[in-house]
C-alpha cells in the first residue's frame, strides 16, 4: 500500500513536471509568433492601422472600432495582423484599461505617443492627419537619402573598376591610349558630354530622387 502510494505521488509529481514543461515550450513558441508578427507589423502597417482606427472611433466607442475592423479583415480577408493588434486592443479596453495600453506591445513609442497625444486632445483624427503628412515626409527624406548612397556606392563600383582595369592593361604592357587630341572629333564629342555628366552628377542624384 505504501508503494503504491509512493508511486502515485511520483507519477503525479511526473505529470505536474511534464505539464510545465509543456506549457512552458508552448509560451515560448507563442512568444516567437508574437516578435515574428511584430517585425512584420512595420512602421507603415502601424500608421495605416490607426488612421483606420481613428476613423472608427469617429462614428462610435473605441470597442466599436476594434470589431469593426475585425469584421472588415473577416469579410475583406484584409491582412489579419490588424485583427491581432485589434483583439489585443479589445481585450486591454474589456480589462478597463485604455485604448494606448493594448496598443503598447505592437506599436513604437513614437506613433504611441501621437495617438496619447490625440487621446488627451480629444481631437484623435486631426493629431493623426498632421503625424500622417510628417511620417510621409520622413519616408521620403530617408529613401532619398537611401537612393543617393546607392549612386554613390555605384559611382565608386564603376570607379574602382576603371583604375584596376587600367593597372591591368599596363601591367599586361598593353598599347597605352592615344591622348583625346588624336582621337576623331565624334569620340572627343562623347567625351567631352561624358566629362560634363561626370561633373555633374551630384546635381544629377538629387534631381533623380
Amino acid at each position: 500500500m505504501k508503494r503504491a502510494s509512493q508511486f502515485f505521488a511520483q507519477y503525479t509529481n511526473d505529470l505536474k513536471f511534464i505539464s510545465q514543461g509543456l506549457s512552458k515550450f508552448i509560451g515560448e513558441i507563442k512568444n516567437i509568433k508574437y516578435h515574428w508578427n511584430r517585425l512584420r507589423f512595420t512602421k507603415n502597417e502601424q500608421l495605416n492601422f490607426i488612421i483606420d482606427f481613428a476613423s472608427f472611433y469617429e462614428t462610435g466607442s473605441a470597442k466599436d472600432a476594434c470589431l469593426a475592423i475585425v469584421k472588415s479583415v473577416e469579410q475583406a480577408n484584409d491582412k489579419p495582423l490588424k485583427k491581432l493588434v485589434a483583439l489585443d486592443i479589445l481585450d486591454s479596453l474589456n480589462k478597463g484599461y485604455e485604448v494606448s495600453d493594448g496598443m503598447n506591445k505592437w506599436f513604437d513609442q513614437d506613433a504611441l505617443q501621437v495617438y496619447r497625444a490625440g487621446e488627451k486632445t480629444g481631437r484623435i483624427q486631426k493629431v493623426l492627419t498632421v503625424y500622417a503628412e510628417q511620417f510621409e515626409q520622413i519616408r521620403v527624406f530617408k529613401m532619398g537619402i537611401i537612393s543617393r548612397a546607392k549612386l554613390g556606392l555605384i559611382m565608386a563600383g564603376i570607379g574602382t573598376t576603371g583604375l584596376l582595369a587600367l593597372a591591368k592593361a599596363d601591367w599586361l604592357k598593353f598599347p597605352r591610349m592615344k591622348p583625346v587630341a588624336e582621337w576623331p572629333d565624334i569620340s572627343q564629342d562623347a567625351y567631352q558630354i561624358s566629362y560634363m555628366l561626370n561633373d555633374n552628377i551630384e546635381l544629377l542624384s538629387f534631381s533623380i530622387v
